[in-house]
């Protein structure tokens, strides 16, 4: 038996998790958050990324390349102590390398 998880934070009901049958079923049954007006002033920062996390990501040969940067990076740091490990930027501040080649 599974103990239900809350995540209220992000507006979701209790469910069990979604390693398990009905956790699953649950979150794919879920119904998608209604769109709304990017310059509606209510709505708050945590809630955009709430709403954006939802989204699917498509396959674009710029979202392969980011999979492939990780996916790299996860190999080479997977037997590496802690703070000898690479790592990746992916959003920041103009000049700190983002789009290094």
């Amino acid at each position: 038996m599974v103990s239900p998880l809350s995540n209220d934070a992000a507006g979701f009901a209790s469910v069990a998790p979604p390693t398990v049958w009905q956790g699953w079923d649950a979150f794919v049954r879920r119904a998608p958050a209604p769109g709304r007006d990017a310059a509606d002033p209510a709505w708050s920062q945590a809630e955009r990324e709430d709403y954006h996390s939802e989204l699917a990501v498509m396959r674009t040969p710029a979202m392969d390349s980011v999979f492939t940067a990780v996916r790299r990076l996860l190999l080479v740091n997977r037997r590496q102590q802690a703070g000898a490990r690479r790592g990746l930027i992916i959003s920041g501040p103009a000049t700190t390398g983002k789009t290094r080649r």
